[in-house]
């Protein structure tokens, strides 16, 4: 009976959720410090992230620990979020990579979007921008655009522009014709 009673509780000791107490991000993999159930606080925990992507979540997380076998030596976390910073309301089948600051990058139907309350940077030694035919280049030699229409302020200062009050010789023309 106590060889099924020790099966039983490994098996209950093998997957349960954690907090996040402490978190070290200086090596090639984060380590954590947790609080499980009463009296248990793991540390120095892997956390397993998928290829591609990182992130460092604030204190109060919460993940799930895994045990391989109900064994500490063993632990790994998984699946960690903080409820108070995730976007909420995304329809089906959207993605959203957000932090606690209000920076969300998400993928919603047909758009991608992209929102911070300060700035935006986007940094490169080439930019280029497309968008239906038109395009914009940003380079250090630059910026190029290439468009069937260009517009500042609804007038047209592409290359079919015209100008009104147009005067021979050497005086100054009107402003470009809308």
């Amino acid at each position: 009976m106590s060889d099924v009673y020790h099966l039983d509780d490994a098996v209950r000791a093998m997957i349960r959720r954690a907090k996040l107490v402490s978190l070290d991000d200086s090596g090639g993999q984060q380590m954590m410090g947790l609080a499980g159930l009463k009296g248990d606080s793991p540390r120095k925990v892997p956390r397993v992230q998928p290829y591609g992507f990182t992130s460092n979540p604030p204190a109060d997380s919460v993940g799930v620990l895994i045990s391989l076998g109900g064994r500490s030596d063993r632990a790994m976390v998984i699946g960690v979020e903080h409820e108070a910073y995730r976007p909420r309301g995304l329809p089906g089948g959207a993605t959203a990579i957000y932090d606690q600051f209000g920076s969300i990058v998400s993928l919603v139907e047909q758009e991608v979007r992209v929102v911070h309350a300060q700035k935006v940077v986007v940094s490169a030694p080439e930019i280029i921008l497309e968008a239906g035919g038109s395009q914009m280049t940003i380079s250090a030699g630059g910026t190029d655009i290439q468009s069937p229409a260009l517009r500042h302020n609804g007038r047209n200062i592409g290359e079919t522009h015209v100008h009104t009050n147009v005067q021979p010789g050497t005086g100054n023309t009107g402003q470009p014709a809308a």
